[in-house]
């Protein structure tokens, strides 16, 4: 059964040599039963013939904006984002398959609360497809841990914020000025549900919206699950959690002084524990570039 609305829905997403990856995402979307939206791709330098392949998608309603650099999560999002003429922004990353019914389970949801900002989908393992790979977070603002839902995964509830797929209102999106680009990657998500939550709204998981992430699914994996299994997560996870708890934490000293210290010297011995060397190297000069970015820079958002 097709749903018919008259309200555009702006899908956006952001891709870098992940031609397969992104193959399987946008043909997951064009079998939606949701029939009102565009796509809106963004195309940031790809060497692996990204850009021939969506050309054969004709008459898809598919817009391919090219970037001639790497524009990361949170600048390519902010791209697409000017070419979306939807009331509703979807934002999915490129690794997703979406189940046909999932953009019209968000819509619903969001469409029919003005207190609700930010919807996502119950998301399970593309490659272990009972697995939940997200069913709900939420970061404590006072020492910045991120806990998971566990339990109630048949329920709508509110959450911190939605990474990988989530669908806001444009006209709150330009409210809260988009992604602050100063994350790149990492914790960008996390920003932008805070900046969501601070519009009074909710952001909620749906779980009757589903969808499945390709990505490894032994994600037990201490260093993956840590965000520190490659050099730019590395990079990122010690830069961008200084930035982030500078700027929404209700006691930026005492996190700075106290816990900071406690995650770092966990995620050293987690590095090294592993013997991934060259990922510490990148994670200490990670952190470094996070302090000089909360004591020199003020806050751009």
């Amino acid at each position: 059964m097709v749903f018919i609305n008259d309200t555009l829905v702006s899908i956006i997403i952001p891709t870098f040599n992940r031609k397969k990856y992104l193959q399987k995402c946008i043909n997951s979307i064009l079998k939606s039963n949701f029939s009102n939206y565009e796509i809106i791709v963004i195309d940031c330098n790809s060497s692996d013939n990204t850009y021939n392949m969506l050309k054969k998608y004709k008459n898809k309603n598919i817009k391919i904006i090219s970037s001639k650099i790497d524009l990361y999560a949170a600048g390519a999002r902010n791209l697409g984002s000017k070419f979306a003429k939807g009331k509703y922004l979807l934002f999915i990353d490129d690794d997703n398959v979406i189940d046909p019914n999932m953009i019209n389970e968000l819509f619903i949801s969001i469409d029919s609360n003005p207190n609700v900002g930010l919807v996502g989908p119950l998301t399970y393992f593309y490659t272990s497809k009972d697995k939940i790979w997200w069913a709900g977070t939420k970061i404590n603002l006072i020492n910045g841990h991120i806990s998971t839902n566990n339990q109630n995964f048949n329920k709508v509830l509110e959450v911190g914020w939605v990474p990988n797929i989530f669908m806001c209102l444009k006209s709150d999106f330009e409210k809260i000025k988009g992604f602050d680009e100063q994350y790149y990657m990492c914790y960008e998500d996390i920003d932008f549900g805070e900046k969501i939550s601070k519009l009074n709204k909710k952001l909620l998981l749906i779980p009757t919206a589903k969808a499945w992430h390709n990505i490894p699914s032994k994600f037990e994996n201490e260093l993956r699950a840590k965000s520190l299994h490659s050099k730019e997560r590395a990079y990122f996870t010690g830069r961008n959690m200084l930035y982030f708890m500078k700027k929404h934490s209700k006691n930026y000293i005492l996190f700075l002084l106290f816990y900071f210290p406690i995650y770092s010297l966990y995620f050293i011995y987690l590095l090294i524990k592993n013997k991934k060397y060259d990922l510490l190297k990148e994670y200490l000069k990670g952190v470094f570039n996070g302090l000089k970015i909360t004591f020199i820079q003020s806050n751009t958002q």
